[in-house]
């Protein structure tokens, strides 16, 4: 599925943020779509709508003020007369800047890195995320945390010498950062998208909307938030990759730039001694 959307934002002191395929969709559409709110501070909160769509205009960006204010107070009277609350459309109303953009959903890499270890992606260039767990930013901080920790094991000695960029040390650590974070982002992310679909099926299905505010509001009563939430906010990288270190099978000794240039002067001298040999037995 893609979402196209459209990021709208309104000045202090309420912050609007809305994420929608069209302000002038169809009503049938409208039916599916869902919306999300999120306090950022007194009488302040982040809204959103998502809708799913098929296509993307080419004229999505930046509205003028007029053209937002227009397309928004639209958008409100469709959602009231499709049963949304006045409570939930006022932040439409108040809204003066708005941005049209698009959100796409990838499959997964199973390649992070190039070169030798030379090219490394991370972040969003590695596992763009869908919006609905929060996790895409924690998860490239992890990224960067865990190739921080490993280029410093495998490339400076775990720390006591100057970093070493041999192709062996980059192509170990890069190996090692994708035995890590692909598994736990695929994990984390994909609870985004399995989320996102509960989210839209409860814009589908009053019953199913029904049984899932039930859910939700059971296990926040028990476990304090949604379990699906946990993994990512109680991830510590700099444990995860001292374990990973401890656990992997031996390595081979990391290789080093000096490493040549011994190798060429045990070479040297195996010749001279060669030479002198030959030399000697010339003259017997």
């Amino acid at each position: 599925m893609v979402l196209l959307a459209m990021a709208l934002l309104a000045m202090a002191p309420l912050t609007v943020s809305l994420l929608t395929a069209s302000l002038l969709t169809a009503a049938l559409l409208l039916r599916r779509c869902h919306g999300c709110f999120y306090p950022t501070g007194e009488a302040e909160q982040i809204f959103q709508l998502y809708f799913p769509a098929k296509t993307m205009d080419e004229n999505w960006g930046t509205l003028s003020p007029d053209e937002g204010r227009k397309q928004c107070g639209e958008l409100a009277a469709t959602l009231r007369a499709d049963g949304w609350d006045d409570a939930l459309l006022a932040p439409l109303l108040a809204a003066e800047g708005v941005i049209r953009v698009g959100l796409f959903s990838r499959d997964p890499l199973d390649t992070w890195s190039a070169g030798g270890g030379r090219v490394v992606l991370l972040g969003d260039a590695a596992h763009p995320p869908v919006p609905y767990i929060g996790q895409g930013a924690m998860m490239a901080m992890e990224d960067a945390g865990v190739l921080a920790k490993l280029l410093q094991h495998y490339c400076c000695a775990g720390g006591t010498s100057a970093f070493e960029s041999s192709d062996a040390n980059l192509a170990a650590a890069t190996a090692a950062y994708e035995a890590m974070r692909i598994p736990r982002t695929r994990l984390i992310l994909g609870a985004s998208h399995k989320l996102g679909a509960t989210q839209q099926r409860r814009a589908e299905s009053k019953l199913y909307n029904l049984a899932r505010e039930l859910s939700i509001r059971a296990q926040v009563a028990f476990y304090g938030t949604l379990p699906m939430m946990k993994p990512g906010a109680a991830y510590n990288y700099a444990d995860d990759v001292a374990k990973y270190l401890k656990d992997k099978p031996a390595e081979p000794e990391r290789a080093s730039a000096n490493d040549g240039k011994v190798f060429a002067g045990v070479a040297l001298a195996a010749a001279a001694v060669a030479a002198v040999f030959i030399a000697a037995k010339k003259r017997v």
